[in-house]
């Protein structure tokens, strides 16, 4: 899937406006009350923009800020050096650290969308699941791009190439530091020994393979509706064919037009043909590409803040399509589903043994509270 410039330029403008106004103070979106309809029943309120820092060394997560240490060699051989620091969440189990997976957001996302799901998973697999907060509004991306304008012009896919490059080599490069036991991650009780793995969403996912593929160590990849982007990334020729990982698991929600099933398929089978029975492959019956989203966000701001602010969707009417919107995506079974499935991954990966579908199916239909949902997820073997 190809995002392309001009869904990221729009994107950009749209958030570069929204940002400015958000930094004239939280009172520009006090009107706002409807930000808890995306989460689902029961859950914690969901931390806007503007608290996310303010709670990110709180309830086991901490933020951490690491300056890079990687050069990328581009394929005509010129060597581009990561420069500047970036941020990266930890989310961390209550008691020892038994395993540490990284996980990269989608296309316009960054960590705030899954918080919920990535603590959860955190203290119910006992792993460390650290998330590098590089995004489209990052300024190794932006500076990039505006150094380079007819670079733009030249090649329609450089500015997703640019996002890509420096997630993917952020995610590495904290994957190196954990197995170089650097006290950024030491001192969080993340041994240098650790199990590791790779997950995540949309784009994120689909760069999971080439990530992983880096390193030998890795025979853990868990992704939620992974989406090949540029060659230089696509997750089956500089993933699963240059190195597979033993145990992979792929879901796809059936009604998604980005990821789509046939092509996620596509990543799980090729897996299963260069290493036997190594992925399972999981369709949701009506599942969404934002169905894997504890909140809908574009980069750090909710959804239905911004809808509000830009349409001032202030009516009933308005609020009520709002909440109906909110109950078809988070009352499905797609995300307790999917957050069940990577808990029983990932505490595979911390200790050490073979994902198995029906081993996952078991446990996803012993653990999830509606049957109805439990009968939406089809687990296989491709």
């Amino acid at each position: 899937m190809k995002f392309g410039i001009n869904n990221l330029l729009v994107t950009l403008t749209t958030t570069t406006t929204l940002i400015a106004l958000h930094a004239i103070g939280s009172d520009a979106f006090s009107p706002l009350t409807p930000s808890q309809i995306t989460r689902k029943p029961g859950a914690a309120a969901p931390l806007s923009a503007t608290n996310f820092d303010v709670l990110s060394d709180r309830g086991g997560v901490k933020r951490r800020r690491i300056e890079r240490e990687w050069t990328y060699t581009e394929d005509d051989g010129t060597e581009y050096e990561g420069k500047g620091k970036f941020e990266t969440y930890v989310f961390l189990p209550e008691g020892e650290v038994k395993g540490c997976a990284v996980f990269m957001h989608g296309f316009s996302q960054y960590t705030l969308a899954y918080r919920e799901t990535l603590l959860r998973v955190a203290k119910k697999a006992n792993i460390a699941i650290i998330s590098p907060e590089t995004g489209i509004t990052s300024g190794i991306v932006l500076g990039e791009l505006l150094s380079k304008p007819l670079e733009l012009i030249k090649d329609r896919n450089r500015a997703q190439f640019v996002l890509q490059r420096a997630l993917s080599e952020d995610a590495k490069q904290c994957i190196r530091m954990v197995m170089d036991g650097e006290e950024v991650f030491k001192d969080l009780k993340i041994k240098k020994n650790t199990p590791l793995g790779v997950c995540g969403h949309s784009m994120g996912g689909g760069l999971s393979f080439p990530v992983a593929a880096e390193f030998q160590r890795i025979n853990y990849v868990f992704t939620m509706a992974p989406a090949a982007g540029v060659p230089q990334f696509d997750p089956i020729s500089n993933g699963v064919e240059k190195r597979t990982v033993a145990n992979s698991m792929l879901l796809a929600g059936s009604c998604d037009l980005i990821a789509r099933p046939t092509n996620v398929m596509e990543i799980s089978q090729k897996s299963n043909e260069k290493k036997k029975n190594s992925s399972t492959f999981v369709e949701i019956k009506g599942g969404l590409h934002t169905g894997f989203e504890d909140e809908l966000v574009i980069t750090r701001i909710p959804l239905d803040r911004i809808i509000v602010l830009v349409f001032g969707f202030n009516a009933i009417l308005d609020l009520i399509a709002l909440a109906f919107a909110g109950f078809l995506r988070t009352n499905t079974g797609q995300l307790e589903g999917s957050e069940l499935l990577m808990e029983f991954f990932f505490d595979k990966m911390a200790n050490g043994r073979k994902v198995d579908p029906n081993a996952a199916d078991i446990y996803l239909k012993d653990n999830l509270d509606n049957l109805k949902w439990y009968n939406k997820f089809n687990i296989t073997n491709v």
